[in-house]
């Protein structure tokens, strides 16, 4: 078995993707995704702090020659009890490792196929609140950050695009269409968000080249004014057109295989399509995408008729990689 060699936590920064900052408290450390505005405006009840606390799309990704890598985490609050760790080896899921459901701590080794320098990802559990105990790789390797990719994408939306009812990180469909274009990403995404004009200033805080924007379910389905709501995505696409020469992406809702029909207002779901339709038709620079194009309205793309699972989930990343 090779010898390995734990690294030291403070060069996790350099390594990391997809978050903004490490902090540590008694039990280990813990990768950030949220700005600190972002987990105020997410904090307010306990269901949205729970998903904005989990590290969705956070990534430790470097260069290196190790045969083996070990990792020890632990777990705290769930979003859904999906556990699993990925890891990617130039871009291609190598592995998946996950705890059994009552385990709270785990620690995986595995032996890294391949030879010389590659790129190595572990994407950490995208579901889970966690804290990083620990990081191995072989002895003597060699390893550097991962090199900045000059694309760059930012993702913002619901449990779609959180992944909630995907098995693993890497079968959410932001990550499949950053690994596709070998593209660096961040997921700001939360499980029962609804779209708010404030999101664009929050996002201002992020390196990004090209923006996702897939709203609209929750917004429905609470029954938010359809004026209201419209506005606000006036009002984000605004914000984030601020960014010159950013390539901006509007999503309207994927297939509600059994959709209720009005909501409390009176409106229905393509009544909210619509109103993301005209909202983008007043700002300058964003692109459309009809979401009944990307999953097939198919009992077997989803979990429950409305989140899609892992193949539903990699029919919207492949039908949005044509679109892109």
């Amino acid at each position: 078995m090779q010898k390995l060699m734990e690294l030291d936590a403070t060069v996790w920064g350099a390594l990391t993707r997809g978050a903004v900052a490490w902090d540590a408290d008694e039990q280990g450390w813990i990768p950030v995704r949220m700005t600190p505005e972002l987990i105020d405006f997410y904090g307010k009840d306990e269901n949205s702090a729970v998903r904005a606390a989990c590290p969705t799309g956070v990534r430790i990704a470097f260069r290196s020659d190790t045969g083996a890598l070990a990792l020890r985490l632990r777990y705290l609050r769930e979003a859904r009890p999906v556990y699993a760790a990925d890891i990617r080896i130039n871009h291609e899921t190598i592995e998946s490792f996950s705890p059994g459901p009552d385990e709270k701590e785990y620690a995986f080794f595995t032996e890294l196929p391949g030879r010389g320098e590659r790129e190595i990802e572990i994407h950490l559990p995208h579901l889970c609140e966690i804290r990083l105990q620990g990081l191995a790789l072989e002895s003597g390797c060699t390893l550097r950050p991962a090199e900045r990719c000059a694309e760059r994408w930012l993702f913002l939306g619901d449990s779609i695009t959180q992944g909630m009812t995907t098995t693993c990180p890497t079968a959410a469909y932001p990550a499949q269409v950053a690994a596709a274009r070998n593209a660096d990403f961040v997921n700001l995404a939360v499980g029962g968000a609804t779209l708010h004009r404030e999101l664009g200033p929050f996002a201002a805080k992020y390196a990004w080249n090209n923006a996702v924007v897939a709203f609209g379910v929750n917004d429905y389905h609470l029954g938010r004014p359809l004026e209201e709501f419209g506005e606000d995505c006036r009002k984000l696409l605004r914000s984030l057109h601020r960014r010159l020469s950013a390539r901006l992406l509007l999503i309207t809702p994927i297939p509600w295989l059994r959709d209720p029909g009005k909501n409390s207002n009176g409106h229905t779901l393509d009544d909210f399509r619509h109103a993301l339709c005209e909202a983008a038709a007043d700002c300058e620079g964003v692109s459309v995408v009809d979401g009944r194009e990307l999953v097939p309205a198919e009992e077997s793309c989803f979990a429950d008729g409305l989140h899609p699972n892992d193949r539903g989930a990699a029919f919207f990343a492949e039908n949005l990689l044509r679109q892109l």
